[in-house]
């Protein structure tokens, strides 16, 4: 199957550091990939890393002693927030994410208004990953897009393939989750704590385990819905 190749004004193409390769392209439309054949996959993979890095340490800002410390504190927000703007696929309006926060390729991924993520938030964004607004991240939360064939040949070939994860508005992701390629988690769902999701959850659903199941409804998801519509 020939791969789809990306319009110049795909909304995809327009995110935030787009590398301009086949691979990519392949990447993005679920097809395998190598990174290892694709020197601009390469390179990003380790813009990403450096991106990670310096994120991650605590900005000269913290060693200025004349400020007040809620100064402090805000300073460093605006600062991650400016830096989120430069990597980032898409960036809403007010993010928040505590470090340590990592990510393979940045690009993407978009993050909506009123995000907020605790610490050690890990996104593997082979794939797209789409997140809604005001949805809330618990500590050391793992999303991942990227995974092999079955088959042994092509494992040793190093051929990857993502699909994408959409978590849409107002959910909550509990502490340890793990979210695995190709899940969309419905708008104002709660994913409880330690919880492995494995395949979709319906919209105003409390769900959790390994694999997450839906236990019951959120009580008030109808009538917030119903007033948004």
């Amino acid at each position: 199957m020939a791969p789809h190749v990306l319009e110049p004004d795909s909304p995809t193409r327009t995110r935030t550091g787009v590398p301009d390769s086949e691979e990519y392209d392949k990447m993005i439309a679920e097809l395998p990939f190598r990174v290892i054949s694709c020197p601009l996959l390469q390179a990003k993979k380790l813009e990403a890393r450096r991106f990670c890095a310096r994120y991650n340490v605590d900005d000269e800002i913290l060693r200025d002693d004349t400020l007040p410390l809620h100064e402090l504190f805000m300073g460093l927000r605006k600062e991650r927030e400016r830096l989120l703007r430069t990597v980032v696929g898409t960036v809403g309006q007010g993010p928040v994410i505590e470090p340590p926060f990592n990510f393979q390729y940045g690009c993407n991924i978009t993050l909506g208004d009123s995000f907020y993520a605790n610490v050690n938030l890990r996104i593997m964004d082979s794939g797209l990953v789409n997140i809604g607004n005001r949805v809330l991240i618990g500590p050391n939360v793992t999303i991942v897009t990227e995974l092999h064939e079955k088959e042994i040949m092509s494992r040793r070939s190093g051929k990857v393939f993502a699909k994408p994860v959409t978590i849409e508005d107002d959910c909550w992701i509990g502490v340890g989750t793990t979210i695995l390629p190709g899940v969309t988690i419905g708008r104002g769902s709660v994913v409880g704590a330690g919880s492995i999701v494995t395949r979709d959850i319906p919209p105003g659903s409390v769900a959790w385990g390994d694999p997450a199941r839906v236990v019951e409804p959120v009580s008030d998801a109808s009538a917030v819905f119903a007033e948004i519509n």
